[in-house]
C-alpha cells in the first residue's frame, strides 16, 4: 500500500486546482485540476446523482466518474458543458 500511495503522490505533485464558486448557488461550484505528469485535465462538479468527475486529453475520449471512482455515463446537466470548458481550458495549461 505504501508503494501506491509514493506513486500517486508522484503523479499529483505540482499539480494546478482552480476553484469557481459562485455566491448564489452550490450548483454551479466545479474545479478545475490539471496534472502535468499524466497530461491530464480534470472537471469535477456536482449534479442531481451527487459528484462527477470529467477526465480530460486531447489523445482520448473524454471519461466521466462518479464520486466513487466508479464510471459513469456523462451526465445530461453538465456533461456538454464540463466537457467544453475542458477542450478550452486544456490548451492554456
Amino acid at each position: 500500500m505504501k508503494s501506491l500511495h509514493q506513486n500517486y503522490q508522484n503523479i499529483v505533485d505540482n499539480n494546478l486546482a482552480i476553484t469557481f464558486k459562485s455566491q448564489n448557488r452550490a450548483v454551479v461550484n466545479f474545479q478545475v485540476n490539471y496534472i502535468p505528469k499524466i497530461n491530464i485535465l480534470t472537471i469535477f462538479g456536482y449534479y442531481k446523482e451527487g459528484t462527477a468527475y470529467l477526465c480530460y486529453s486531447p489523445a482520448m475520449n473524454p471519461d466521466w466518474y462518479n464520486g466513487r471512482g466508479y464510471k459513469i455515463a456523462r451526465p445530461d446537466c453538465i456533461g456538454e458543458k464540463f466537457e467544453l470548458l475542458a477542450n478550452k481550458f486544456y490548451p492554456f495549461f
